[in-house]
């Protein structure tokens, strides 16, 4: 008996343990269990040892919690564990960023959260190369040349975010069966195009996801130097290609992430 959490006559419940995953994943491969489990991709022992770590990342999921209320645009992986059913990583991640925002309540008073909002609104944060998000890369080609201050087209953000809204989507659908690990560097690239302040420099937090070496390769216009980007483009076409350089390489990232892998379409032909 192995620390044993309930007794019975018969049975024992215990915690999950690492050593339990090649159990777990014969469990969940056996025909007679998954056709009620709505479970259509085989699961391997990296994914299930991926899982069983998941059922107490209670640190890393408040760490996430945290990260989540100071950079939103992360709730994209908030999706993925709700999409991927880890609802106790989820609900954790919540409270914890739901008790970030509390303390700050607490600390300054409840009325920086909309003079904070306003104050993003107020700046006209697209015309920026380093912007990398979809809606920067949409509002610099539309706007009059050269222009760095004036308001975009009021149907720029609209459009932007039904775009957005389908990359997400595809992208969620793309992972749910993947490991965190495996889906990292997709919804990280989701993120940042999705969001308005899909800032370049956020560009190294997919390296936990793929090496800096193949990212050199996988999407190059990501390596341009700033110097090369042109900041004030003369007319819009120079505005969607060299002044969007940045976003064009997020783009290509996130096309190599999304098509399957040698290794997914593998294992799918071997199910088949």
């Amino acid at each position: 008996m192995q620390s044993p959490f309930l007794i019975g006559e018969t049975i024992y419940l215990r915690a999950l343990e690492r050593e339990d995953a090649a159990a777990c994943r014969d469990f969940i491969n056996d025909p007679d269990v998954r056709r009620t489990l709505d479970q259509h991709r085989p699961k391997n022992l990296p994914y299930e040892e991926a899982w069983i770590a998941g059922q107490s990342s209670d640190p890393r999921a408040i760490a996430f919690g945290i990260a989540l209320s100071l950079k939103p645009f992360l709730g994209v992986f908030l999706l993925w564990l709700a999409v991927a059913r880890r609802w106790r990583p989820a609900a954790t991640a919540v409270a914890a960023c739901l008790a970030a925002y509390g303390v700050a309540a607490a600390a300054y008073g409840v009325r920086v959260f909309p003079a904070w909002w306003r104050a993003l609104d107020s700046v006209r944060w697209w015309w920026a190369p380093m912007n990398a998000s979809l809606q920067g890369m949409i509002a610099r080609t539309v706007a009059p040349a050269g222009a760095v201050t004036s308001a975009a087209p009021s149907w720029v953000a609209p459009l932007a975010v039904s775009v957005d809204v389908m990359l997400v989507a595809a992208a969620l659908v793309r992972t749910r069966g993947r490991t965190i690990e495996e889906s990292w560097t997709l919804l990280m690239a989701t993120a940042l195009l999705a969001s308005p302040l899909g800032w370049i420099y956020y560009i190294w937090w997919v390296v936990p996801g793929v090496r800096p070496v193949r990212l050199l390769f996988r999407s190059p216009l990501l390596w341009v130097p700033y110097a090369f980007v042109t900041v004030q483009p003369p007319n819009r076409l120079i505005a969607a290609t060299l002044a969007s350089m940045y976003f064009w390489g997020l783009f290509l990232l996130w096309l190599e992430e999304f098509r399957p892998s040698r290794e997914g379409l593998s294992r799918s032909l071997a199910a088949q």
